[in-house]
């Protein structure tokens, strides 16, 4: 049909058309010189619409109702896939010894001190630093940070967040040394921007997380708290009295900021990947001030309070949206979220012909992934949903383990 030069349609025969799409194929061709396959008869035509019916429902999923099984990925995909992944190794801290360059935060977490002291171990050559604003309550941190760094010889600078283009600038005129990037104390916006401006010039890059050893508010402070929710609520008034009850740990209005704005088909549909977290009201925030063809919203898999909340905001984003899914899926392991993007970008982009938009609503890690795949992959648009103002009374306490990972491109 593709090579033929006449199959346009007019009048009623358009209108039988649009109206018939499982005849579109009986109806186009009678106007190439195929009507004498209507002479074979009914029952012949009965099961060639029958046919034609399972080929729609097994090859042409509606723009609705497709969902992704990524367990029949055939080979070719898997190969493609792979050419493209990173090689991801968690390293141990002794192996930092390649790392020239580590760029941090002047956060007021407890864990952002800690993290800064166990990486100069390695004696980086210079640490960079992002100070957030000139709140009082981020001074004590901030010096505790910079006197480690003096008491160890080690050269810094330090660079405001509203003027992040200039540590850009200096990044770009280092390209030839080695960064690590400790997300620890950094806002995915920060991390975005700088896990991307590495890695592109790269092609290879250090991270470094420190995890806390209580992230505000508690999975005891949940327990309790949803307990006095009665059962008998749902949807928008459910999360209204969550709101209610305890504190996040940010503050609205929201504002939906576009981190990069790639370029789109407008001819295609657009959809949507963003993350569930127990802090919903990012995620309610981007669906709620764009139209997408379709969401696909991903979850934790974890048991706890956090994760519950998580997965009852993803049903509720599923049951207004009929363009929409839920998944849930590892939120921690680094490949393992490396592993899911790719073959959602394949399945969206390449097998569906979908623009990409990815809404960084997830943790920090995701954050990474995302930031690492925007400089692989065509992304149309990456939001980042940004709370008016933090409360640091609900934020974390205390560290756990650093954990250190190197990504690379593979060599070929």
């Amino acid at each position: 049909l593709s090579q033929g030069d006449r199959f346009e349609l007019k009048g009623e025969r358009l209108l039988e058309w649009l109206n018939n799409p499982l005849e579109g194929d009986r109806i186009l061709k009678e106007g190439l010189g195929f009507q004498e396959l209507q002479k074979k008869g009914s029952k012949i035509k009965s099961k060639t619409r029958e046919a034609t019916k399972q080929i729609v429902k097994q090859v042409t999923p509606t723009l609705f109702d497709h969902e992704v099984d990524e367990k029949k990925i055939d080979e070719k995909r898997i190969d493609f896939i792979n050419s493209l992944m990173p090689q991801i190794t968690e390293i141990n801290s002794n192996e930092l010894d390649e790392v020239d360059v580590v760029i941090g935060s002047l956060g007021f977490e407890e864990r952002t001190y800690l993290s800064i002291e166990r990486i100069i171990k390695s004696k980086p050559v210079k640490v960079l630093l992002v100070r957030y604003d000139d709140d009082e309550n981020n001074r004590e941190n901030e010096k505790k940070i910079l006197s480690l760094l003096d008491d160890n010889q080690i050269d810094y600078q330090v660079y405001d967040y509203n003027n992040l283009d200039k540590l850009i600038q200096v990044i770009h005129a280092n390209g030839n040394l080695e960064y690590m990037i400790d997300v620890t104390g950094l806002s995915k916006s920060l991390i975005f921007r700088l896990v991307r401006c590495v890695y592109e010039m790269r092609s290879k890059i250090y991270i470094c997380h420190t995890s806390a050893n209580q992230y505000g508010p508690s999975n005891e402070d949940l327990d309790k708290m949803l307990k006095t929710i009665p059962e008998d609520i749902e949807g928008n008034d459910y999360f209204k009295k969550i709101n209610e009850k305890i504190s996040s740990g940010e503050e609205g209005p929201y504002e939906v900021q576009n981190l990069l704005k790639g370029n789109a088909v407008e001819s295609k549909a657009r959809i949507l990947i963003v993350f569930s977290t127990s802090k919903f009201e990012r995620l309610f925030t981007i669906v709620d001030n764009r139209e997408f063809d379709y969401i696909e919203v991903i979850s934790p898999s974890g048991k706890d309070s956090k994760s519950n909340i998580a997965k009852k905001a993803s049903d509720f984003i599923r049951a207004r949206f009929a363009n929409s899914v839920k998944n849930e899926e590892d939120n921690y392991n680094l490949e393992s979220i490396f592993n899911v993007m790719c073959y959602k970008y394949y399945d969206y982009y390449f097998e569906q012909g979908y623009n990409i938009e990815i809404a960084l609503t997830g943790n920090k890690r995701q954050t990474v992934v995302c930031s690492v795949l925007s400089t692989i992959f065509k992304i149309s648009n990456i939001w980042y949903i940004s709370p008016n103002k933090f409360d640091q009374t609900y934020f974390s306490s205390g560290a756990k383990e650093s954990v250190f990972f190197k990504i690379e491109k593979e060599e070929e």
